[in-house]
């Protein structure tokens, strides 16, 4: 009698947690069939350099699902998780100096203030796959993330921008400018995490 009604909870469980697992999956789905219209719907007028951005989750989803959907060798989603999670050679760019550890950087770290920087030839250009641009403070939500200065970047696949000063995606996409659809742009607001 035991076993029967363990069986029944454990059911119920796995039940909530089915749903709960298809409720999150829909709710990518959605921001992703809202992201592409107002792709669609940007790429209608004229100014071509405003994309619709996803948060980091969101992107990373997308990337999983794409891949699941090819069955090709590359995976873009491991990819970056394993550039965003796991240690990699890097450069470090604030205020204007250049740190670089290990050999043939995949990961570029700098503040939006930096990124005039960029231009130095320190920088191990050809083999950044990923930047991240931080910004860390209210008066940078001012400045404008240029993509134009990675274009000598020829690896670069991805640009990721954290912020720890509270902002939403739309503030963040009017600061993107010359985005030519050559990198992936996503984002991360961290209010109130220390990094």
């Amino acid at each position: 009698m035991k076993t029967i009604f363990e069986n029944r909870i454990n059911y119920i469980q796995m039940k909530n947690i089915f749903i709960h697992f298809l409720f999150k999956k829909q709710v990518v789905y959605l921001l992703l069939i809202l992201c592409s219209f107002s792709i669609n719907a940007q790429d209608t007028t004229s100014d071509n350099s405003s994309v619709c951005i996803l948060d980091k989750i969101a992107f990373i989803e997308t990337l999983r699902v794409n891949d699941m959907s090819l069955n090709g060798t590359y995976s873009s989603y491991r990819n970056l998780v394993n550039l965003l999670y796991n240690i990699q050679p890097s450069v470090y760019i604030n205020s204007g100096t250049v740190n670089s550890y290990g050999e043939k950087p995949k990961n570029l770290f700098t503040t939006i203030s930096s990124l005039n920087s960029l231009n130095n030839p320190d920088i191990l250009k050809n083999y950044i796959q990923i930047a991240t641009i931080r910004i860390d403070n209210p008066n940078d939500l001012n400045l404008i993330i240029d993509l134009s200065v990675f274009d000598s970047f020829k690896n670069l696949k991805y640009i990721h921008i954290v912020s720890t000063v509270n902002t939403t995606a739309q503030h963040i996409n009017t600061m993107i400018q010359n985005n030519n659809k050559m990198y992936n742009v996503f984002y991360t607001i961290e209010i109130g995490e220390k990094n």
